[in-house]
């Protein structure tokens, strides 16, 4: 509660509280944050930073649960996706199927700490690798069509 990340959190939270369904849009949480303010659940001013430091807050506070719910659908079927072709893989797709898969899956740890979802080179991690596997599911589907 007294952490920076808590306090970061807890900010974001009453950012939420306040634009449930839609948000307050793409990278606005750094507008809507106010330092000044003194947060209702610490009792404390805000802190205030470019994102929450936390994906799912991030997509919460930006895009409401409307958002949140289209981005959890959209990990779930990307999950499906991985596992389907990791299972129908030859041997040697596996490995690198596995090691994006892990890689992935880190990055959506949900107690996780972490920079902004869209604009950080962390976050290019989730997009190449999810490149790799759609990659691999398309040059294996191709070769057993030919």
């Amino acid at each position: 509660k007294n952490s920076n990340h808590g306090k970061l959190l807890f900010s974001a939270i009453e950012i939420w509280d306040k634009n449930r369904f839609i948000g307050v849009g793409l990278k606005n949480y750094r507008k809507a944050c106010n330092n000044d303010k003194i947060n209702n659940i610490t009792n404390q001013k805000n802190l205030c930073s470019t994102h929450p430091h936390n994906l799912y807050f991030e997509i919460l506070v930006e895009t409401g649960i409307i958002g949140l719910a289209i981005f959890l659908i959209f990990i779930f079927l990307v999950f499906k996706k991985i596992l389907s072709v990791y299972f129908k893989s030859k041997y040697e797709f596996k490995s690198l199927i596995y090691g994006s898969l892990i890689i992935i899956f880190f990055y959506f740890w949900p107690i996780r700490s972490n920079g902004s979802f869209l604009s950080t080179f962390n976050g290019s991690f989730f997009w190449f690798n999810l490149g790799m596997i759609l990659l691999l599911s398309k040059t294996r589907v191709e070769k057993i069509e030919k």
